[in-house]
Protein backbone atom coordinates (compact mmCIF):
# COMPACT_ATOMS: atom_id res chain seq x y z
CA UNK A 1 0.00 0.00 0.00
CA UNK A 2 2.87 2.36 0.81
CA UNK A 3 4.17 2.00 -2.75
CA UNK A 4 0.70 2.79 -4.12
CA UNK A 5 0.56 6.12 -2.30
CA UNK A 6 4.07 6.90 -3.51
CA UNK A 7 2.80 6.23 -7.03
CA UNK A 8 -0.05 8.71 -6.54
CA UNK A 9 2.35 11.37 -5.27
CA UNK A 10 4.62 10.71 -8.26
CA UNK A 11 1.68 11.13 -10.64
CA UNK A 12 0.69 14.47 -9.09
CA UNK A 13 4.27 15.74 -9.32
CA UNK A 14 4.54 14.49 -12.90
CA UNK A 15 1.20 16.04 -13.90
CA UNK A 16 2.75 18.95 -15.88
CA UNK A 17 3.95 16.30 -18.34
CA UNK A 18 0.66 14.40 -18.37
CA UNK A 19 -2.08 17.05 -18.31
CA UNK A 20 -2.67 20.29 -20.14
CA UNK A 21 -5.66 22.42 -20.99
CA UNK A 22 -6.74 25.50 -22.87
CA UNK A 23 -9.19 28.01 -21.42
CA UNK A 24 -11.85 29.25 -23.84
CA UNK A 25 -14.95 31.40 -23.96
CA UNK A 26 -17.99 29.37 -22.91
CA UNK A 27 -16.12 26.96 -20.61
CA UNK A 28 -17.72 26.56 -17.19
CA UNK A 29 -16.40 25.90 -13.69
CA UNK A 30 -18.48 23.97 -11.14
CA UNK A 31 -18.09 22.94 -7.52
CA UNK A 32 -19.73 22.87 -4.13
CA UNK A 33 -21.25 20.48 -1.61
CA UNK A 34 -24.42 19.66 0.30
CA UNK A 35 -24.98 17.98 3.64
CA UNK A 36 -27.77 16.96 6.02
CA UNK A 37 -27.18 15.49 9.48
CA UNK A 38 -29.46 14.25 12.28
CA UNK A 39 -27.57 13.68 15.53
CA UNK A 40 -28.61 12.24 18.89
CA UNK A 41 -26.28 13.04 21.80
CA UNK A 42 -26.32 10.67 24.77
CA UNK A 43 -25.57 12.22 28.18
CA UNK A 44 -25.16 9.38 30.66
CA UNK A 45 -23.75 9.47 34.20
CA UNK A 46 -24.26 7.67 37.50
CA UNK A 47 -26.75 10.39 38.47
CA UNK A 48 -28.89 10.80 35.35
CA UNK A 49 -29.21 10.05 31.65
CA UNK A 50 -30.64 12.20 28.88
CA UNK A 51 -30.42 12.76 25.15
CA UNK A 52 -30.38 15.77 22.86
CA UNK A 53 -31.40 15.88 19.19
CA UNK A 54 -29.63 18.12 16.69
CA UNK A 55 -30.21 18.88 13.02
CA UNK A 56 -27.75 20.60 10.67
CA UNK A 57 -27.96 21.31 6.94
CA UNK A 58 -25.82 23.14 4.41
CA UNK A 59 -26.00 23.76 0.67
CA UNK A 60 -23.13 25.56 -1.08
CA UNK A 61 -22.91 25.26 -4.89
CA UNK A 62 -20.58 27.36 -7.04
CA UNK A 63 -20.62 28.17 -10.76
CA UNK A 64 -18.56 30.25 -13.17
CA UNK A 65 -18.44 30.87 -16.91
CA UNK A 66 -15.73 32.25 -19.17
CA UNK A 67 -17.11 35.37 -20.90
CA UNK A 68 -13.95 35.38 -23.03
CA UNK A 69 -10.70 33.41 -23.07
CA UNK A 70 -9.32 35.42 -20.13
CA UNK A 71 -12.25 36.38 -17.91
CA UNK A 72 -14.12 33.98 -15.60
CA UNK A 73 -17.21 35.41 -13.89
CA UNK A 74 -19.05 33.44 -11.26
CA UNK A 75 -20.16 33.11 -7.70
CA UNK A 76 -21.29 30.83 -4.93
CA UNK A 77 -24.24 30.70 -2.59
CA UNK A 78 -24.40 29.09 0.83
CA UNK A 79 -27.48 28.20 2.85
CA UNK A 80 -27.22 26.59 6.25
CA UNK A 81 -29.24 25.93 9.38
CA UNK A 82 -28.80 24.36 12.81
CA UNK A 83 -31.39 23.33 15.41
CA UNK A 84 -30.98 21.84 18.87
CA UNK A 85 -32.64 21.93 22.27
CA UNK A 86 -30.52 24.94 23.27
CA UNK A 87 -30.02 27.04 20.16
CA UNK A 88 -31.06 27.54 16.56
CA UNK A 89 -29.87 29.75 13.73
CA UNK A 90 -29.82 29.98 9.94
CA UNK A 91 -27.42 31.56 7.49
CA UNK A 92 -27.46 32.72 3.89
CA UNK A 93 -24.44 33.81 1.89
CA UNK A 94 -23.70 35.10 -1.60
CA UNK A 95 -20.18 35.63 -2.98
CA UNK A 96 -19.73 36.86 -6.59
CA UNK A 97 -16.25 37.07 -8.10
CA UNK A 98 -14.37 37.94 -11.29
CA UNK A 99 -11.14 36.15 -12.19
CA UNK A 100 -8.72 37.17 -14.95
CA UNK A 101 -6.35 34.54 -16.39
CA UNK A 102 -3.12 35.94 -17.82
CA UNK A 103 -2.17 32.92 -19.99
CA UNK A 104 -5.29 31.13 -21.33
CA UNK A 105 -3.42 29.38 -24.18
CA UNK A 106 -2.70 25.66 -23.83
CA UNK A 107 -0.63 25.04 -20.70
CA UNK A 108 -0.49 23.10 -17.42
CA UNK A 109 -0.56 26.05 -15.02
CA UNK A 110 -2.70 29.17 -15.48
CA UNK A 111 -2.00 32.29 -13.40
CA UNK A 112 -4.78 34.66 -12.42
CA UNK A 113 -5.89 37.63 -10.35
CA UNK A 114 -9.30 37.67 -8.67
CA UNK A 115 -11.60 40.18 -6.99
CA UNK A 116 -14.70 39.25 -5.03
CA UNK A 117 -17.32 40.38 -2.56
CA UNK A 118 -19.49 38.55 -0.06
CA UNK A 119 -22.60 38.96 2.04
CA UNK A 120 -23.51 36.62 4.90
CA UNK A 121 -26.79 36.99 6.78
CA UNK A 122 -27.28 35.21 10.11
CA UNK A 123 -30.68 34.88 11.76
CA UNK A 124 -31.92 33.33 14.98
CA UNK A 125 -29.66 33.32 18.05
CA UNK A 126 -26.78 34.88 16.10
CA UNK A 127 -28.53 37.70 14.25
CA UNK A 128 -25.96 39.62 12.19
CA UNK A 129 -24.88 40.70 8.72
CA UNK A 130 -21.27 40.35 7.56
CA UNK A 131 -19.91 42.06 4.44
CA UNK A 132 -16.61 41.24 2.77
CA UNK A 133 -14.25 42.38 0.00
CA UNK A 134 -11.31 40.30 -1.20
CA UNK A 135 -8.38 40.56 -3.63
CA UNK A 136 -6.46 37.40 -4.47
CA UNK A 137 -3.81 36.05 -6.78
CA UNK A 138 -3.05 32.46 -7.62
CA UNK A 139 -2.98 29.71 -10.21
CA UNK A 140 -4.94 26.74 -11.58
CA UNK A 141 -2.69 23.71 -12.06
CA UNK A 142 -4.23 20.88 -14.10
CA UNK A 143 -3.62 17.38 -12.72
CA UNK A 144 -5.80 15.62 -15.31
CA UNK A 145 -8.53 16.14 -17.89
CA UNK A 146 -11.00 18.82 -16.72
CA UNK A 147 -9.59 18.94 -13.18
CA UNK A 148 -7.21 21.46 -11.62
CA UNK A 149 -5.85 22.33 -8.20
CA UNK A 150 -6.60 25.98 -7.45
CA UNK A 151 -4.28 27.85 -5.08
CA UNK A 152 -5.07 31.47 -4.20
CA UNK A 153 -4.06 33.95 -1.52
CA UNK A 154 -4.72 37.56 -0.62
CA UNK A 155 -6.21 40.08 1.81
CA UNK A 156 -9.85 40.20 2.87
CA UNK A 157 -11.75 42.95 4.67
CA UNK A 158 -14.89 42.01 6.63
CA UNK A 159 -17.33 44.31 8.38
CA UNK A 160 -20.31 43.62 10.63
CA UNK A 161 -22.38 45.41 13.24
CA UNK A 162 -19.72 44.58 15.85
CA UNK A 163 -16.37 45.26 14.18
CA UNK A 164 -14.24 45.52 11.05
CA UNK A 165 -11.19 43.33 10.47
CA UNK A 166 -8.46 42.68 7.93
CA UNK A 167 -7.66 39.03 7.21
CA UNK A 168 -4.99 37.33 5.15
CA UNK A 169 -6.15 34.06 3.60
CA UNK A 170 -4.73 31.09 1.73
CA UNK A 171 -6.99 28.56 -0.02
CA UNK A 172 -6.43 25.43 -2.09
CA UNK A 173 -8.91 22.99 -3.58
CA UNK A 174 -9.95 20.92 -6.58
CA UNK A 175 -11.91 22.66 -9.35
CA UNK A 176 -13.75 21.11 -12.31
CA UNK A 177 -13.45 22.83 -15.71
CA UNK A 178 -15.93 21.73 -18.40
CA UNK A 179 -15.50 22.68 -22.04
CA UNK A 180 -17.96 22.44 -24.91
CA UNK A 181 -17.31 18.71 -25.47
CA UNK A 182 -17.89 17.82 -21.80
CA UNK A 183 -21.01 19.97 -21.51
CA UNK A 184 -22.54 18.21 -24.50
CA UNK A 185 -21.61 14.67 -23.42
CA UNK A 186 -22.14 14.66 -19.64
CA UNK A 187 -25.47 12.81 -19.91
CA UNK A 188 -23.73 9.80 -21.46
CA UNK A 189 -20.33 9.90 -19.72
CA UNK A 190 -19.01 6.55 -18.47
CA UNK A 191 -16.59 6.33 -15.59
CA UNK A 192 -13.09 4.93 -16.02
CA UNK A 193 -11.67 3.10 -13.00
CA UNK A 194 -10.37 -0.33 -12.02
CA UNK A 195 -7.59 -2.05 -10.15
CA UNK A 196 -4.72 0.41 -9.63
CA UNK A 197 -6.91 3.54 -9.95
CA UNK A 198 -7.15 6.26 -7.30
CA UNK A 199 -9.78 8.79 -6.34
CA UNK A 200 -9.34 12.00 -4.40
CA UNK A 201 -11.90 14.41 -3.00
CA UNK A 202 -13.01 16.13 0.15
CA UNK A 203 -12.37 19.75 1.03
CA UNK A 204 -9.09 21.49 0.34
CA UNK A 205 -6.83 23.66 2.46
CA UNK A 206 -8.01 26.85 4.10
CA UNK A 207 -6.00 29.28 6.24
CA UNK A 208 -6.93 32.71 7.54
CA UNK A 209 -5.31 35.11 10.00
CA UNK A 210 -6.34 38.53 11.27
CA UNK A 211 -3.41 40.62 12.58
CA UNK A 212 -5.83 43.22 13.97
CA UNK A 213 -7.60 40.93 16.46
CA UNK A 214 -5.24 37.96 16.77
CA UNK A 215 -7.63 35.35 15.35
CA UNK A 216 -6.39 32.60 13.04
CA UNK A 217 -7.82 29.38 11.62
CA UNK A 218 -6.68 26.44 9.52
CA UNK A 219 -8.62 23.56 7.97
CA UNK A 220 -7.78 20.48 5.88
CA UNK A 221 -10.11 17.55 5.11
CA UNK A 222 -9.10 15.49 2.03
CA UNK A 223 -9.91 11.86 1.25
CA UNK A 224 -8.09 9.36 -0.94
CA UNK A 225 -8.95 5.86 -2.11
CA UNK A 226 -7.01 3.15 -3.95
CA UNK A 227 -8.62 0.35 -5.99
CA UNK A 228 -7.09 -2.91 -4.75
CA UNK A 229 -9.33 -4.68 -7.30
CA UNK A 230 -11.86 -3.55 -9.91
CA UNK A 231 -14.52 -3.18 -7.18
CA UNK A 232 -12.75 -2.96 -3.80
CA UNK A 233 -11.26 0.31 -2.52
CA UNK A 234 -9.09 0.93 0.55
CA UNK A 235 -8.70 4.52 1.64
CA UNK A 236 -8.71 7.14 4.35
CA UNK A 237 -9.73 10.70 5.07
CA UNK A 238 -7.79 13.21 7.16
CA UNK A 239 -9.27 15.84 9.45
CA UNK A 240 -7.00 18.64 10.61
CA UNK A 241 -8.26 21.96 11.93
CA UNK A 242 -7.00 24.62 14.31
CA UNK A 243 -8.49 27.83 15.66
CA UNK A 244 -6.88 30.47 17.86
CA UNK A 245 -8.53 33.58 19.27
CA UNK A 246 -7.45 36.42 21.54
CA UNK A 247 -9.86 38.26 23.82
CA UNK A 248 -8.18 40.85 25.99
CA UNK A 249 -5.43 39.09 27.93
CA UNK A 250 -6.96 35.67 27.28
CA UNK A 251 -5.93 33.32 24.48
CA UNK A 252 -8.10 30.38 23.43
CA UNK A 253 -7.27 27.62 20.96
CA UNK A 254 -8.88 24.46 19.63
CA UNK A 255 -7.06 21.80 17.62
CA UNK A 256 -8.76 18.81 15.98
CA UNK A 257 -6.88 15.88 14.46
CA UNK A 258 -8.67 12.94 12.91
CA UNK A 259 -7.94 9.90 10.77
CA UNK A 260 -10.69 7.79 9.20
CA UNK A 261 -9.68 4.62 7.33
CA UNK A 262 -12.42 3.05 5.20
CA UNK A 263 -13.20 0.21 2.80
CA UNK A 264 -15.57 0.64 -0.14
CA UNK A 265 -17.15 -1.95 -2.44
CA UNK A 266 -18.62 -1.02 -5.85
CA UNK A 267 -21.51 -3.28 -6.85
CA UNK A 268 -20.40 -3.35 -10.48
CA UNK A 269 -17.54 -2.40 -12.75
CA UNK A 270 -17.13 1.12 -14.13
CA UNK A 271 -20.22 2.60 -15.79
CA UNK A 272 -22.14 5.89 -15.69
CA UNK A 273 -23.94 5.25 -12.38
CA UNK A 274 -21.90 3.32 -9.83
CA UNK A 275 -23.50 2.36 -6.47
CA UNK A 276 -21.32 1.26 -3.55
CA UNK A 277 -21.27 0.34 0.12
CA UNK A 278 -18.73 1.59 2.64
CA UNK A 279 -17.57 0.95 6.22
CA UNK A 280 -14.99 2.87 8.21
CA UNK A 281 -13.57 3.95 11.56
CA UNK A 282 -13.56 7.44 13.10
CA UNK A 283 -10.47 8.30 15.16
CA UNK A 284 -10.62 11.93 16.29
CA UNK A 285 -8.97 13.94 19.06
CA UNK A 286 -9.80 17.53 20.00
CA UNK A 287 -7.66 19.65 22.33
CA UNK A 288 -8.94 22.87 23.91
CA UNK A 289 -6.52 25.26 25.57
CA UNK A 290 -6.52 28.68 27.20
CA UNK A 291 -3.76 30.58 28.94
CA UNK A 292 -5.45 29.82 32.22
CA UNK A 293 -5.67 26.01 32.15
CA UNK A 294 -2.10 24.85 31.49
CA UNK A 295 -1.96 22.00 28.99
CA UNK A 296 -5.69 22.15 28.32
CA UNK A 297 -8.05 19.22 27.96
CA UNK A 298 -8.27 16.58 25.25
CA UNK A 299 -11.45 14.82 24.17
CA UNK A 300 -11.38 11.65 22.06
CA UNK A 301 -14.24 10.87 19.69
CA UNK A 302 -13.76 7.38 18.27
CA UNK A 303 -16.44 5.51 16.39
CA UNK A 304 -17.56 3.50 13.39
CA UNK A 305 -19.64 4.32 10.32
CA UNK A 306 -21.58 2.46 7.64
CA UNK A 307 -22.94 3.91 4.42
CA UNK A 308 -24.35 3.41 0.95
CA UNK A 309 -23.75 5.76 -1.94
CA UNK A 310 -23.21 6.23 -5.65
CA UNK A 311 -20.97 8.02 -8.13
CA UNK A 312 -22.63 9.68 -11.14
CA UNK A 313 -19.98 10.47 -13.75
CA UNK A 314 -20.23 13.76 -15.64
CA UNK A 315 -16.90 13.11 -17.42
CA UNK A 316 -14.91 9.84 -17.59
CA UNK A 317 -12.79 11.08 -14.65
CA UNK A 318 -15.12 13.31 -12.62
CA UNK A 319 -18.15 12.17 -10.63
CA UNK A 320 -20.85 13.66 -8.44
CA UNK A 321 -20.91 11.55 -5.28
CA UNK A 322 -23.66 11.05 -2.73
CA UNK A 323 -23.39 9.04 0.52
CA UNK A 324 -26.08 8.19 3.08
CA UNK A 325 -24.27 7.10 6.24
CA UNK A 326 -24.80 6.24 9.89
CA UNK A 327 -22.07 7.04 12.39
CA UNK A 328 -21.78 5.94 16.00
CA UNK A 329 -19.32 7.69 18.30
CA UNK A 330 -18.80 5.26 21.17
CA UNK A 331 -20.65 6.24 24.37
CA UNK A 332 -21.55 9.65 23.00
CA UNK A 333 -23.68 10.13 19.88
CA UNK A 334 -25.12 8.69 16.69
CA UNK A 335 -25.56 10.59 13.43
CA UNK A 336 -27.52 9.88 10.25
CA UNK A 337 -26.21 12.05 7.41
CA UNK A 338 -26.47 12.65 3.67
CA UNK A 339 -23.46 14.18 1.91
CA UNK A 340 -23.07 15.29 -1.71
CA UNK A 341 -19.75 16.30 -3.28
CA UNK A 342 -17.29 15.68 -6.11
CA UNK A 343 -14.69 12.92 -6.58
CA UNK A 344 -11.87 12.91 -9.10
CA UNK A 345 -10.58 9.57 -10.46
CA UNK A 346 -6.95 9.02 -11.53
CA UNK A 347 -5.93 6.11 -13.75
CA UNK A 348 -2.14 5.49 -13.87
Amino acid sequence: MKNNYRALLFLLLLSPLLASAQLQKGDIVIGGSMGLAFTTLDNNSIFFSSSEDQFAANFSPSYGIFTNDHLLVGGSISVGTFFSSFTDFASFGFAPYARYYFNPAKANTFWFGQAGASLNILTGDFDNQIYGLQLQGGFSHFIGPNVAIDLLAGPRITASEDDTSLNLSLQAGITAFLGAAEKGAWRSATGIFGRGSFFIGGSGVGFSTSPSDGDSSFGLNPNIGYFVSDQWVAGASLILSAFRSELGNQTFSTTTLGFSPFARYYFGTAQRFNPFGTVGLELVQQTNKSNGNGNGNTDSRNGINFGIGADLFITPYLALEGILSWQRVFDNSSTLSLQLGVQYFINP
